[in-house]
């Protein structure tokens, strides 16, 4: 089954010299690049000084799902939004075999346009996988977003709220990812803290504490514009 995709065009263009955006700089930086990407809850500049990115592409499973599903995509603004958002999805081995939507690692293999320098990766999953496959997984997927063009690349750590039978799981990989990002072998990594945004929350989210209600929907949408918006 082909993954549905949704295109938001929301023009920018340069903002003030006193803006920031949310994401991470080029490769060619890697000491300064490395310094901003572990500090998770902080904005940061995207590419040259003060220019937002040009597209901001999200691969994301059920869970940012819930933004489509409660008509709440009109909220995403600041840039141009191609959203990947389909249930069931993996970083790189199907979850749903014959059913689900491509892997993130197969989705990057089919993208809607050649990224440029000035666009963003988000990757919004990881609830479908295991933490013994997830440094592999990491490494699979930032290797194809760079050989497609990507520069710039996002993972948003996962909610920790709640009593989700793998809360354990989640709680290995955001430490797992933390490490990964703060080795300074991506230097063009950086995370989206949901699970700082997230916390204390518990109305945001269903029974199984995973997926997101209508207001959790809401939020989450207000959320991601608002870390490419930040200043």
């Amino acid at each position: 089954m082909r993954a549905r995709r949704t295109l938001i065009s929301v023009t920018l263009g340069v903002v003030a010299a006193a803006s920031t955006v949310a994401a991470v700089g080029p490769i060619a930086a890697p000491a300064t690049v490395a310094e901003q990407a572990v500090r998770a809850g902080d904005p940061v500049t995207v590419g040259d000084p003060f220019v937002t990115p040009t597209r901001t592409l999200v691969i994301s499973d059920s869970v940012f799902t819930a933004i489509r599903w409660n008509g709440y995509l009109d909220r995403l603004h600041g840039t141009e939004w191609v959203m990947e958002l389909e249930p069931c999805r993996s970083l790189t081995i199907p979850s749903c075999p014959d059913v689900g939507p491509p892997t993130v690692l197969e989705q990057l293999g089919d993208l809607p346009f050649p990224p440029d320098r000035h666009d963003l990766l988000v990757i919004a999953t990881g609830y479908n996988d295991f933490p013994f496959s997830f440094e592999s997984d990491f490494a699979s997927v930032v290797g194809a977003a760079r050989a497609v063009g990507f520069r710039w690349i996002v993972w948003v750590n996962h909610h920790l709220g709640g009593s989700s039978r793998r809360l354990p799981d989640y709680v290995l990989m955001n430490r797992m990812l933390d490490e990964l990002v703060r080795s300074g072998a991506y230097p063009d990594v950086s995370i989206w803290d949901y699970a700082a945004f997230t916390e204390g929350h518990r109305d945001w989210f269903l029974t199984d504490n995973v997926h997101l209600t209508a207001t959790g929907a809401l939020h989450t949408a207000d959320w991601l514009t608002a870390r490419i918006t930040a200043s």
